[in-house]
């Protein structure tokens, strides 16, 4: 497959070298079709809310009486819509998860690499931890005769290995959430964050409550301080370095969230019922009206269904092919050298493409 690419990319500039494709029948046929489809999907459409009735505000009506063929739902005007969904948004809490392992596995992956140093071949993993803590050569002797210590005492009595330095670290999660980064958007101490504890739970809490990383290291020097005061510091360092954050921001619940606030915002505002006046000719065109006139040409779309938007995209194609086999037939017998001449040709497409590309980015 790749192979085949290849030749054909390198196959494209020997082709306008050689000028063979400014008379080829198939590029001629190429650039009709390619040109029609995208005039097509510039051409306006009806579901566009600037198309769909080509007037506005404070203009006068006029043309006859316009009456509801049917109950339809009014639908808001875009821009009081999004206020709403802004105003929604104003509840909107990042959702940060809880990661109840996290106190074990540090606890775990503190405790195995203070033993492996006892080992006579250190393995890559404890050698990577021991440069990322940027220990000394006199911090690692350290904590290698600690741990020597430590695993001779747990073969002479039933003592758990590393007690004082495992309840420091214990403590440290108790009670608090630890976090190691915080998207900058919501990095400030006020700002209000859902905690989810469970699938079912959650609670709400401030980023200042949160406990950062540099913080957590703080707290162990000076706690390890008093446990273990000769190998605090190379102990801070290997802790902090293994220790494993136990509330983690959650961007796709977070996006989940921000979309279930903005879907329960109504795009409706009541129902206009059959029957009712909805303009009437000679009248001022009013917000009301337009958002009447605009929601009774979405109810329509809607009641065509599938098979309407089919029939719409397809009528397009056919309006559009209708207008550039015009141009094909006038170029044909009349331009005919223009029509022999595909580089003439493919000028000419884009020049009629360039407005209408315009003019459909006007009204985005």
């Amino acid at each position: 497959m790749n192979r085949f690419f290849a030749r054909l990319f390198q196959s494209i500039p020997r082709a306008f070298r050689s000028q063979r494709w400014r008379r080829s029948k198939f590029v001629r046929f190429t650039i009709g079709i390619v040109l029609t489809l995208i005039l097509a999907i510039l051409f306006p459409q009806v579901q566009s809310p600037q198309n769909v009735t080509g007037y506005s505000v404070g203009a006068l009506w006029t043309s006859s009486d316009v009456v509801a063929p049917f109950n339809f739902r009014l639908f808001k005007e875009p821009h009081k819509y999004r206020t709403e969904v802004t105003k929604a948004l104003e509840n909107y809490y990042p959702v940060f998860v809880v990661d109840t392992s996290a106190k074990r596995r540090s606890v775990n992956a503190v405790t195995s690499t203070l033993f492996a140093l006892t080992d006579s071949d250190n393995n890559e993993s404890l050698r990577k931890v021991l440069a990322d803590a940027e220990l000394s050569s006199e911090e690692i002797a350290q904590l290698a005769t600690y741990a020597g210590e430590q695993r001779s005492l747990t073969a002479k009595s039933q003592e758990a290995p590393f007690e004082r330095m495992v309840s420091v670290v214990e403590k440290l999660y108790d009670g608090q959430y630890i976090y190691h980064t915080i998207p900058a958007e919501y990095n400030s101490p006020g700002r209000i964050i859902a905690i989810r504890k469970r699938a079912n739970e959650e609670v709400l809490d401030t980023v200042g409550h949160l406990v950062s990383f540099e913080e957590a290291k703080n707290i162990l020097s000076e706690q390890l301080d008093k446990k273990v005061h000769q190998r605090a510091a190379a102990l801070t360092k290997v802790i902090t370095q293994l220790l494993v954050p136990n509330i983690v921001y959650d961007k796709d619940a977070s996006d989940e969230s921000r979309k279930t606030i903005a879907a329960r915002v109504p795009k409706t505002e009541g129902v206009v019922l059959e029957g009712q006046k909805i303009i009437g000719k000679g009248e001022v065109i009013t917000l009301e009206a337009k958002a009447a006139l605009e929601s009774l040409a979405e109810a329509r779309i809607e009641q065509g269904g599938t098979a309407a938007q089919i029939g719409r995209a397809l009528g397009t194609i056919g309006h559009v092919f209708i207008i550039v086999s015009l141009f094909v037939l006038y170029v044909k017998f009349i331009r005919r050298r223009i029509y022999k001449d595909n580089a003439q040709l493919l000028l000419i497409s884009l020049i009629l493409v360039f407005p209408a590309l315009l003019a459909y980015a006007s009204v985005l």
